[in-house]
């Protein structure tokens, strides 16, 4: 699937390129075929796809404390401080206490 997204991904680079209206025809035809191709392998799926009828465990939900307590993190929260630094564990200790998760 990468091999055909960059081969689409070169097509307005080679249609603009494109010396004759025979060159500029095959560069469509390529376009076409590797859309084709994309669009088949995307409907064929992953290895990772569990198959029909299989049963699949929902991921585990998190709470509305959890999730409230997150979003009131800042993004650089981590970021610009050190990793033994009380804030960040205790932001760390309140969030593994929200999903009920052990220290060990």
């Amino acid at each position: 699937m990468v091999l055909l997204g960059l081969v689409l991904a070169a097509v307005p680079l080679a249609l603009w390129v494109a010396w004759s209206p025979a060159v500029y025809y095959l560069v469509f035809a390529v376009c076409f075929v590797a859309a084709g191709l994309f669009i088949l392998l995307t409907r064929i799926g992953s290895a990772e796809t569990p198959p029909p009828g299989a049963k699949v465990e929902a991921p585990a939900r998190l709470g509305e404390e959890f999730i409230t307590e997150l979003h009131r993190q800042t993004p650089l929260t981590f970021h610009h401080r050190r990793l033994g630094d009380r804030r960040i564990r205790n932001k760390l200790a309140r969030l593994r206490a929200l999903m009920r998760i052990s220290d060990d």
